[in-house]
């Protein structure tokens, strides 16, 4: 009767250690998979001729008026963003400038030389 009681209670014991074994291996591949595919969805951003890339955070957004902190000199700066103008979010889904928020990272595509913006991405 003892023994019986002993093998049950090892039984349990590895069946338990062999069912978290199988769960940490299960969390630490979703978790690798999910991080790979995040990375795989970033968003290339880069300027052609006769534009300028320009990465800020937004301090306040007004409609489509935008005031920001320049990131490489602290300097701030307001926009306005025309209306169509594409924001394309981290996931490279395009919306417009109502998803812009106080508080975001962006990088803006401007007209070299102008104030003028042709694109926002939002990148935190």
């Amino acid at each position: 009767m003892k023994q019986e009681s002993k093998k049950r209670k090892r039984r349990q014991k590895t069946a338990i250690a062999v069912i978290l074994l199988i769960g940490v291996v299960c969390f630490t591949g979703f978790t690798m998979t999910a991080k790979s595919a995040s990375q795989s969805n970033q968003v290339q951003i880069t300027a052609g001729k006769n534009e300028e890339l320009i990465y800020a955070r937004l301090m306040s957004v007004i409609g489509n008026d935008i005031t920001c902190t320049l990131t490489e000199s602290g300097e701030e700066k307001e926009y306005e963003i025309p209306v169509g103008t594409d924001v394309i979010t981290r996931l490279g889904t395009v919306t417009t400038f109502s998803k812009l928020s106080e508080g975001n990272n962006v990088a803006i595509l401007l007209e070299k030389g102008t104030d003028i913006v042709k694109s926002v991405w939002i990148t935190e």
